[in-house]
């Protein structure tokens, strides 16, 4: 049986490449009175109609969350292009920063539970294996619009921040995410040049897309922050090479370089890889997925 069964779920973010995978998942678990926000776009996904909201129009997310009245509202809509939240630092806090604040607190108002997707740029790169009480630092100004939005969920009685790793796998949205535009590249036989030296514990979009439901919506004692991480250390560089071995693309064509040696426009931490240990903890039977399985499209937790 479904645990909740009769609940309206909220869903921001449900037009971007995690939002496509957590309405995947929701459909997946049978959920029926799932509200699909999708800031400007319309359309439907999954037999969910996608709905716009824009998420900066503070009145007009009030209004429709006292009209739509969710019991669990998973928030993973975000401004989450580094540049973009560089080159526009005010809309980035509007959307990163205020628009949590006005979910989080009509969710503390009305007995919400709400779980936010929060980044592992918020640490400042200085080491590995960062725990979920580890001090957030973050380099990027997208770093820190999610760091400063994060006091917003966890100073709820029902709210979870989860602090997600680099996301990988195949697009549901039509637009490529990094990982497959990479993988659309190797077929056609252009070559991409990817750092070596930048750690993350990358994590596929199935897999985080599990885990926030679960999350959501069987563990509500479940608050404060946790982070969901890949089961292994490695670089961009290692990610989409094995990526690209697995799915039989040339290797050859994977160029690497030195994130180092490379101008920015902003300092970029090295090492955002994430400890598992509290995860392991929460949801010990819970699968993520090498990047074999997801170039070889073996996501399901038997496979």
């Amino acid at each position: 049986m479904n645990r909740t069964e009769g609940h309206v779920v909220l869903l921001t973010g449900a037009s971007g490449q995690l939002g496509r995978w957590t309405l995947r998942e929701l459909a997946r678990r049978n959920c029926r009175k799932v509200h699909a926000w999708s800031g400007r776009k319309a359309g439907s996904f999954e037999g969910f109609v996608l709905e716009p909201v824009v998420l900066e129009d503070r009145p007009a997310v009030q209004c429709r969350l006292d009209e739509i009245r969710p019991d669990i509202v998973i928030h993973t809509a975000a401004m989450s292009a580094a540049d973009e939240v560089r080159q526009h630092p005010e809309q980035g806090r509007l959307i990163n920063e205020e628009a949590t604040r006005t979910l989080a607190q009509w969710c503390e108002s009305h007995g919400s539970r709400m779980v936010y997707t929060s980044t592992d740029l918020v640490f400042d790169g200085s080491k590995a294996f960062w725990t979920e009480d580890d001090a957030p630092g973050p380099l990027l100004e997208y770093g820190r619009t999610k760091a400063r939005s994060e006091g917003f969920v966890t100073a709820t009685k029902l709210g979870l921040v989860a602090r997600i790793a680099l996301l990988f796998g195949p697009t549901l949205t039509g637009k490529p995410s990094f990982w497959s535009g990479c993988m659309d590249a190797f077929r056609k036989g252009e070559s991409r040049t990817i750092f070596t030296d930048e750690f993350r514990t990358p994590l596929d979009y199935v897999s985080a897309a599990e885990m926030l439901c679960e999350l959501a919506m069987e563990h509500p004692d479940k608050t404060g922050v946790i982070h969901l991480g890949g089961p292994e250390r490695m670089s961009r560089f290692e990610l989409i090479r094995r990526s690209a071995i697995a799915s039989g693309f040339d290797a050859s064509l994977i160029r690497p370089a030195l994130s180092a040696e490379t101008p920015m426009p902003e300092p970029r931490p090295r090492d955002v890889s994430l400890s598992s240990e509290k995860l392991d903890i929460w949801l010990p039977d819970r699968v993520r997925r090498s990047p074999e399985r997801i170039a070889q499209g073996r996501t399901s937790s038997e496979s």
